[in-house]
Parts: C-alpha cells; structure tokens; sequence
C-alpha cells in the first residue's frame, strides 16, 4: 500500500514540476518541488515507536539504580566518595566565586583599563618578603605632585 502512495505522490509532483517549468522559471519550479516534498512530510507518515520510554529515561533510571545497590553493597567508600564529590563541588564553586568577585573589582569605573594599584613590599626578617596593598596615606599626594598628572 504504501509503494503505490509513494508512486502515487511522485507522479503527482512531478506533472506539478512540469508545468510549472513550462508557466514559470525552472529556478521556481524547483523551488515549488521542494516546499511540496517538505509539505508532504507529514506527522502521519512516520511510524511510531511503541515504547513511551526514551533511551535517556531508561538510562538515567538504570544509573539510579546501580547507584542504589552499590550503596547498599559498599556503604563506607560510598560515603567516602560522595564526601569526596561534595567537598570537591563546594571548593570549585568557592573558587568560582573568588574569582568572578576579583575579576569584577573596579568594573564601575568608565576607564577601568587604565587603573593601578599601588602596593607597599616590606623585608622582615623572620617571614621575608611580604606585601601590603596598604601604603602610606603621603603617598597619594606625592604621587599627583612629582609623577603623575592622572592621579585623581
């Protein structure tokens, strides 16, 4: 039954191709023969599949399950595992935020490209180097009067 559907719409759509040719361009008659191949696919013309369950639902419901017994079967390094899991999540998404927070630092500023900051590195002996971003509060003013004309 369906061959002859098929027969059927093909000869149909090319006596259409046809006279179109013959009233129109070939540019739309070919044109017209694809819109009609696209408007015959239909819903209807597809079989459906018997099964309401996907591949995915099937999938994600055996994961389920094969998480449920290994839990049952291997308890301690399950619960190792998940603490594992978790902590893991938990510093990725403190980083993430540590690092979006300092990538947004002086985002209001209209020339946010041409900011500097000014740190002070002091030598102690016990420790050795270590930086401040404080500095002296001189040096803001000495900054505008003897370097820079910028500093606002």
């Amino acid at each position: 039954m369906r061959d002859e559907l098929a027969e059927e719409v093909h000869g149909d759509l090319e006596e259409k191709f046809y006279s179109m040719v013959e009233k129109e361009s070939l540019y739309q008659a070919k044109l017209n023969y694809w819109f009609q191949v696209i408007h015959y696919l239909r819903p209807f013309a597809f079989r459906k599949s018997k099964s309401t369950n996907t591949n995915y639902t099937i999938m994600i419901r055996h994961n389920f399950i094969l998480t449920y017994r290994n839990f049952k079967r291997y308890k301690s390094s399950f619960l190792i595992n998940l603490v594992g899991l978790s902590t893991g999540l938990a510093c990725t998404f403190l980083i993430y935020l540590w690092v979006s927070d300092e990538l947004s630092v002086d985002k209001f500023n209209d020339k946010d490209n041409r900011l500097y900051r000014a740190m002070e590195h002091r030598v102690r002996a016990e420790n050795g180097i270590w930086t401040s971003p404080t500095t002296p509060g001189p040096l803001a003013e000495a900054l505008a009067d003897d370097v820079f004309d910028e500093v606002e």
